[in-house]
């Protein structure tokens, strides 16, 4: 039917981990082969987007599987993990408060929530720029008609100052497509993360 919000992730480490930017991160897993972990659930974005980060640098990280984002970011600030790929909404306080650092947001620019976090694209790795993103489906065969006028519906709603203020306050923004533009943007996801999945051996048992 059409998209409703999108946002980044952010690249967070445990403070002890002694790397203040994506580029000493880089440096120091290159020097500690396989002892950097993160944590992430078995084939969420927050998976996939450490697997680009791997892919991308040649770096060796461990993955720590976890059944939510919510139980890996409590161990990260509890310093039993390194790392993690972590939503702006899960991971954002602890940044703000120090309890974890923030290296980059995996965006076209930087956020409101967190201004001095810098972009993938500003650190050098414009391959990981990347967003989760939402939208509204119908069953398939829904006629064509509906399909419009529930469209109409979302972009209405996205356009309330009051549900693109909350977006914000989570690092999110809104935005709508048209149900061709949907379908296209899917299509490319799908292309995109199936060639991670394919090269990184993911699977979900």
């Amino acid at each position: 039917i059409s998209g409703h919000g999108k946002g980044p992730l952010i690249l967070v480490v445990h403070p002890s981990l002694p790397v203040k930017s994506v580029a000493e991160l880089i440096a120091y897993a290159k020097a500690h082969p396989g002892t950097l972990n993160y944590g992430a659930p078995i084939g969420a974005p927050q998976h996939l987007a450490a697997e680009m980060l791997v892919q991308s640098t040649g770096v060796s990280l461990v993955h720590v599987p976890y059944k939510g984002e919510g139980p890996a970011v409590t161990d990260l600030v509890a310093g039993q993990i390194h790392m993690m790929f972590s939503f702006p909404t899960v991971a954002g306080s602890f940044v703000k408060t120090g309890r974890l650092r923030g290296l980059a947001v995996t965006y076209d620019r930087r956020i409101a929530l967190l201004p001095d976090v810098p972009t993938m694209r500003e650190v050098g790795l414009p391959e990981l720029e990347l967003t989760a993103w939402g939208a509204f489906f119908a069953p398939a065969g829904t006629p064509r008609p509906i399909i419009d006028k529930l469209n109409a519906a979302v972009v209405t709603a996205m356009q309330d100052a009051e549900i693109q203020a909350l977006l914000r306050g989570v690092g999110a923004e809104a935005f709508t497509t048209s149900p061709e533009q949907l379908a296209d943007m899917l299509k490319t996801e799908m292309e995109r993360w199936a060639r991670v999945v394919k090269r990184s051996g993911v699977r979900l048992d």
